[in-house]
């Protein structure tokens, strides 16, 4: 009986001294963005062909290189944007006045921040904000407009929420979308240009769309354009080192 205590004693003992050599997990890492790194040439679809007509590239492109384009793959400097992990499904976003992340970045210097929720869909994560939007009010979203949506890989999150005042509801998340790794974050960004020309009853009128969003590009959508559209895209990835 002795030696079965002293066992059992011993057992106990071990297992005490494992959970103290473990070293206790924690959330609270900092992460700073380093680089922009441009992956791709732009390249230019109709829906026939890709242009490869550099007189044609230029032309379609000239006035907007500045703004989401960038002429050849390379590295730039990122602006000064943090990340802070409070939790293990909670962070923090301190974005600079000239941010690099942000989808649309604001002129003038002034920082933000702001608490976001983690959430991890098999090799991807995402941080999502939320805003409640009633059912009959149209959604105020100058990104996915003109029909260029379908050419992200990353739709927003919609979840249904209890009615208020007898008003049924939406909760709408706009995530970033992003690689982890221990020392790394990777957002992935596309910057995309989208014209249509149409005539329906003689009448000419035309459509233009441009930014640059946090996300991937969905080729499979290059089969969706009709006569008359151009569709010009870049990839790049936005890099966040661990301090």
């Amino acid at each position: 009986m002795k030696n079965v205590l002293t066992l059992v004693l011993s057992v106990f003992a071990l297992f005490v001294s494992c959970k103290k050599d473990k070293p206790e997990e924690t959330h609270s890492q900092t992460f700073v963005a380093k680089e922009r790194r441009i992956i791709s040439y732009v390249k230019v679809y109709t829906k026939d062909d890709e242009i490869t007509d550099q007189k044609l590239l230029s032309s379609f492109l000239a006035k907007d290189y500045e703004d989401f384009f960038r002429e050849r793959p390379g590295i730039m400097k990122a602006e000064p944007d943090t990340i802070i992990y409070l939790s293990a499904d909670s962070v923090k976003i301190v974005l600079d006045g000239h941010s690099s992340l942000s989808n649309t970045p604001t002129s003038n210097h002034i920082k933000s921040s702001q608490i976001y929720r983690i959430k991890k869909e098999g090799s991807y994560s995402f941080y999502s904000d939320s805003k409640y939007l009633p059912l009959l009010t149209p959604v105020p979203d100058s990104i996915f407009k003109n029909g260029a949506e379908r050419f992200f890989k990353h739709k927003p999150f919609k979840l249904e929420q209890p009615p208020i005042f007898g008003v049924p509801g939406f909760t709408y998340y706009y995530p970033f979308v992003l690689f982890e790794s221990t020392n790394e974050l990777k957002f992935p960004f596309v910057s995309l240009k989208l014209t249509q020309a149409r005539t329906v009853n003689n009448f000419a009128y035309s459509n233009e769309v441009g930014l640059r969003i946090n996300n991937e590009f969905n080729a499979a959508m290059l089969g969706s354009l009709q006569v008359g559209d151009t569709l010009a895209v870049q990839t790049s990835e936005l890099i966040f080192e661990r301090k």
